[in-house]
């Protein structure tokens, strides 16, 4: 089960710059706190950072012909890295003690293992929701990067105060940035017609009549008509350290707008500009 944040005031995590995400390679630095209400005492500090993989799956299998069905469940965990620190072994004072980290997010498994592959997957949690009403065993997969540290006390019968703090980690999408974003263009051709084109109607209101002529003789009424083309990438890499602006352009030659040609120089524009176009009346 994935664990859940824990924090008391006998122990807990502090990082100086909490991130809703890491990568591996990222350094992570903090302090395990701990409020001393009480007479100082003897403690060892103690730093874990693990990840683990869990999974648990089903199989489902006829016994013959009676038609009963049974279920077999096949579970695997395995531990991608596991990092212990002894931070500190000493008094602990009345009030409040600060015992700082550093801690390096391993880029592989820890050791290493060549057959398996050792790039470490990301944070993940899937499990079968529409079964918790139902008898039945879920099916699960966890994969969770946890920080733990543990205060134990030396004079008090070894009582131990534990924090936990889970750690999302993403991992990149592929191993180098992509070069190409496989860029399309799609292009749309648009055409106003309205009597507001010409001067004499521009700031009027129409009446009942000059609208029904906008509907019966539409060939009659002025029309402004042009293109737009949006082009834009159909790849998309997240923290692609290279930023992608989309273009987009006015063009009143849909002809050639709506073979896809290279963007014309004269033509193109962004779509905080206006393009010069002309009225058919």
């Amino acid at each position: 089960m994935p664990l859940d944040l824990q924090q008391s005031i006998a122990a807990s995590i502090e990082l100086d710059n909490f991130q809703l995400s890491y990568r591996p390679g990222d350094v992570i630095t903090g302090n395990v706190v701990r409020i001393q209400l009480d007479q100082p005492d003897e403690v060892v500090v103690t730093l874990q950072f693990w990840a683990r993989v869990k999974t648990r799956i089903a199989e489902s299998q006829s016994n013959g012909p009676n038609g009963t069905n049974s279920t077999r469940y096949y579970e695997g965990e395995s531990t991608l890295f596991n990092i212990a620190e002894t931070l500190y072994q000493g008094r602990a004072f009345e009030g409040k003690n600060v015992w700082p980290f550093t801690v390096t997010i391993p880029d592989t498994h820890l050791p290493p293992r060549p057959a398996a592959g050792n790039t470490l997957p990301p944070s993940h949690y899937l499990r079968d929701e529409h079964l918790a009403h139902m008898r039945q065993r879920r099916k699960y997969l966890y994969v969770k990067y946890v920080m733990e540290a543990d205060v134990r006390s030396l004079t008090k019968k070894g009582k131990s105060a534990m924090a936990v703090l889970p750690l999302n980690i993403r991992t990149p999408s592929s191993p180098t940035p992509i070069r190409d974003f496989a860029t399309r263009a799609m292009a749309t051709e648009e055409t106003v017609r309205t009597l507001h084109l010409l001067p004499e109607y521009a700031n009027e209101s129409l009446s009942i009549r000059q609208h029904m002529r906008s509907v019966f003789k539409r060939s009659k009424i002025p029309h402004y008509s042009f293109a737009i083309v949006v082009e834009f990438p159909t790849v998309i890499q997240l923290e692609h350290p290279t930023q992608y602006r989309s273009r987009s352009g006015a063009s009143c030659e849909p002809e050639r707008t709506k073979r896809r040609a290279p963007w014309p120089k004269s033509r193109r524009t962004s779509t905080s500009s206006r393009a010069k176009c002309t009225c058919g009346v």
